[in-house]
C-alpha cells in the first residue's frame, strides 16, 4: 500500500468516525423518545460491524491483487496468514531470486526508540520474521549507537546486521557481529550522489572462499 492509499484511507476513517455520532443524534430524531437510545446504539453498533467487515475483507479487497480492474482478491479472511510485505514485493515484481543482497529493515526513529529496546526488538523480528516466511533473507539496519542501546543482540543475531557508524576506525563501535557496514555520509560517485553532492558508501562482508 503507497503514501496516496494510507492516507486516505486516514482520512476516510476519521471522517467516518467523526461523522458517526452525528448520525446516531440524526437518527435519533426521527424517532419518538422511548426509541432514541435504541436507535443510537444501533448507529454504534452497525459502525463497529463496518469496521470488523474491513478488517476481515476490506482491505484485501481494496489492496491485494487486481480482478478486472475492479477490486482485490479475498485469500486471507481477517487477514490470517497474510504477508503484506511479500505482496509489496510482489507487486513490484521482486522476487528473492532477483536480489543478490538481503532486504534490510531500516529502524532509526526517535519515536520509536522512546518505546522501549522489548517494542523496537519486537516490531524488528516481526517485520524480519515476515521476510524470512516470504523467502527473503532479512537484514537489521540502524545506527551503532542506537543498536547497542534499543536493541535486545540476542532476538536479533540470527539476521544480518548493518551498521551505520561514520568513523576513521576500521571497524564500527559495536561489540558483536555485523555483516554490512556504512561507513561514510561524505562519498562522491557520479550518478549516485544526492542533491546535496554526497551518497553514502558500505562495506559488505562476504566469506573469503578459497577456490
Amino acid at each position: 500500500m503507497n503514501t496516496a492509499n494510507t492516507v486516505f484511507l486516514i482520512i476516510a476513517a476519521v471522517l467516518v468516525l467523526m461523522m458517526t455520532p452525528g448520525l446516531a443524534f440524526f437518527y435519533g430524531g426521527l424517532v419518538s423518545k422511548k426509541n432514541v437510545v435504541n436507535t443510537m446504539i444501533s448507529v454504534f453498533i452497525i459502525c463497529a460491524l463496518a469496521i470488523v467487515l474491513f478488517v476481515a475483507f476490506g482491505y484485501e479487497l481494496c489492496f491485494n491483487g487486481n480482478v478486472a480492474g475492479i477490486f482485490g482478491r479475498v485469500q486471507h479472511i481477517f487477514l490470517s496468514g497474510s504477508d503484506l510485505t511479500k505482496v509489496v514485493l510482489k507487486e513490484q515484481g521482486i522476487t528473492p531470486e532477483d536480489l543478490d543482497l538481503p532486504v534490510a529493515f531500516d529502524i532509526e526513529e526517535e519515536a520509536t526508540f522512546q518505546t522501549g529496546r522489548s517494542n523496537v526488538t519486537a516490531i524488528t523480528t516481526t517485520f524480519c520474521d515476515a521476510l524470512k516466511d516470504a523467502g527473503y533473507e532479512p537484514m537489521v539496519y540502524s545506527g551503532a549507537s542506537a543498536l547497542k542501546r534499543f536493541f535486545e543482540y540476542h532476538k536479533i543475531k540470527s539476521y544480518k546486521i548493518w551498521v551505520a557508524h561514520y568513523t576513521k576506525a576500521n571497524r564500527p563501535s559495536v561489540p558483536f557481529r555485523y555483516d554490512m557496514w556504512q561507513y561514510t555520509s561524505k562519498a562522491s560517485v557520479s550518478g549516485a550522489n544526492t542533491s546535496a553532492g554526497y551518497c553514502d558508501l558500505n562495506y559488505y562482508l562476504v566469506k573469503n572462499v578459497k577456490k
